[in-house]
């Protein structure tokens, strides 16, 4: 099967994600960090026709 590039982290195996963060006076906030990609497991690519 042929493979393309990964559209969520665009080939470079990790992606930016948000995590929540608590904060009592101010309500809380969303962080944001780099961590391997979901979509491809950090490989950066996936099969061609997956969506």
């Amino acid at each position: 099967m042929s493979m393309k590039q990964c559209p969520e982290c665009g080939g470079m195996g990790q992606a930016e994600y948000e995590r929540p963060v608590v904060d009592h006076l101010n309500g809380g906030y969303l962080e944001g960090y780099m961590d391997i990609c979901e979509r491809c497991d950090g490989y950066g690519e996936i099969e061609d026709g997956e969506e």
